[in-house]
């Protein structure tokens, strides 16, 4: 049994800092959350149901005693694949928090409904001793990707006045958040329903494809084809500010050598403050994955600062993450189980050396860009850092550093951008030679905004 107490009290601030300070309202509560916490046990046993009748997943295979070993047994780690726990695990809590929050819930009783949601299914759901990483990451990656989920679904849902534009706009809704589709406009009808989302024109889309060229230290070199979804949210009236008034959004595919890799990028702003002549200062959360390049794969959920400043001729933004994170382990890719069969241990996360084998830890995530505007080009300079320490391992520690450098000329509504980006990746392992290597990158890339 894991008793770290560190961790809990860890998940436990995330939430109170995401729901913005917002007070625990106990009036009336059973009839706030008879409904949601009803809904998300319907999900946890019809995904477990589907698991063992149609699956014929041995996990499944639940009952009493399953559930009385768990709570016996408490959390441990599992090694459950990188796409597994840092996409799926965190997809299934924005479903939990969706459901809350398409109830009428404010941020702070879906965060709790989003934290029911995974302990049910780790105590109840799965005969498999309950897993720490997966409640960490569906709980806190749940309450942000939840959020963005369930206004966007609002957004499509009110779009289209009739006919077949309407019934477009209702699957695709459908599609970004079932349970708020569902519950808007079939199941909730309550007094206290939240109907304060902000206007549609506080939307905005573009679409990108683009080509890059990348080359590491051993002069490698691979090309990558992709194409991007990109949305922000963001409430035009800053006097009257709210949590997650500012959302921008980045989905991306990349292809090489006949595989698709993913890039999910969202930044949530909880809190705002604007300073006369010096911009504004506020609280973010932000949830990042990039499998682009395998064996350099990197996620990470968190919560920080950030600084903006806007001109005419420039912009600067900046933005510190606290985080849960995960890294490919390369010392076990490159050499083996070699270091760490030596010290009695294991990498722990992920179930193949070659494919699978990363860290999962806390650590640090940030980002720095400086733009400068003339007429219709934008120069922009940017730093993205990374680094977790494992959980686990002794001592391992993982690090991204990218450096990009982007000339963009936009007119009306389409763009056309040049990237040149060094990344450099370090890896220390206890006192084992630390791997250090890089990647350089040049892409173009070309785009519409809606």
């Amino acid at each position: 049994m894991i008793k770290n107490k560190k961790i809990f009290l860890f998940i436990l601030l995330f939430g109170f800092l995401c729901s913005n300070i917002y007070p625990l309202d106990l009036s009336d509560i059973f009839d706030r959350y008879k409904t949601p916490l009803l809904e998300v046990s319907f999900l946890n046993g019809g995904l477990c149901s589907i698991n063992k009748y149609v699956g014929n997943r041995e996990w499944a295979d639940i009952g009493t005693a399953t559930i009385k070993n768990n709570i016996q047994s408490g959390f441990t780690w599992d090694n459950d694949g990188f796409p597994c726990n840092m996409i799926d695990h965190p997809y299934h809590g924005a479903q939990y928090y969706t459901i809350a929050r398409s109830s009428g819930l404010n941020y702070l009783d879906s965060f709790i409904i989003t934290t029911f949601g995974s302990l049910q299914w780790e105590y109840i759901m799965e005969t498999n001793q309950p897993s720490l990483n997966d409640f960490m990451i569906t709980t806190s990656g749940g309450a942000v990707l939840g959020e963005y989920f369930y206004r966007f679904s609002k957004y499509l849902m009110n779009r289209g006045d009739r006919g077949l534009k309407k019934y477009f706009y209702n699957i695709l809704s459908f599609t970004v958040s079932p349970f708020t589709f569902l519950n808007e406009k079939l199941f909730i009808k309550k007094d206290y329903k939240e109907t304060s989302i902000r206007k549609s024109d506080n939307w905005e889309f573009s679409f990108d494809i683009g080509w890059s060229m990348l080359k590491n230290t051993q002069n490698n070199v691979s090309d990558l084809l992709n194409i991007s979804f990109n949305s922000e949210y963001k409430n035009r009236d800053s006097s009257n500010f709210s949590a997650f008034d500012v959302m921008e959004f980045k989905f991306s595919l990349f292809k090489a050598e006949d595989k698709l890799h993913k890039r999910i990028i969202l930044n949530s702003k909880l809190v705002d403050k604007e300073i006369d002549r010096f911009g504004s200062f506020g609280l973010w959360t932000s949830y990042k994955y990039n499998e682009v390049i395998e064996n350099y794969r990197y996620s990470g959920i968190g919560i920080g600062p950030g600084f903006n400043y806007n001109s005419n001729f420039f912009n600067f933004n900046s933005k510190l993450f606290f985080i849960i994170g995960a890294a490919t382990a390369r010392h076990a890719l490159i050499y083996g189980d070699e270091f760490y069969e030596e010290k009695g241990e294991t990498y722990q996360f992920g179930t193949e050396i070659i494919d699978g084998a990363y860290y999962i830890g806390k650590g640090l995530m940030s980002e720095h860009n400086l733009g400068i505007n003339l007429y219709n080009f934008k120069l922009n300079f940017g730093v993205k850092q990374f680094w977790i320490n494992s959980f686990h391992a002794t001592d391992a520690n993982e690090h991204r550093l990218l450096y990009p450098i982007s000339l963009t000329y936009s007119k009306n509504n389409y763009f056309l951008k040049i990237q040149k980006q060094y990344a450099a990746n370090i890896s220390f392992y206890d006192d084992y030679i630390p791997i250090n290597d890089k990647i350089d990158s040049v892409s173009v890339i070309m785009g519409y905004g809606i």
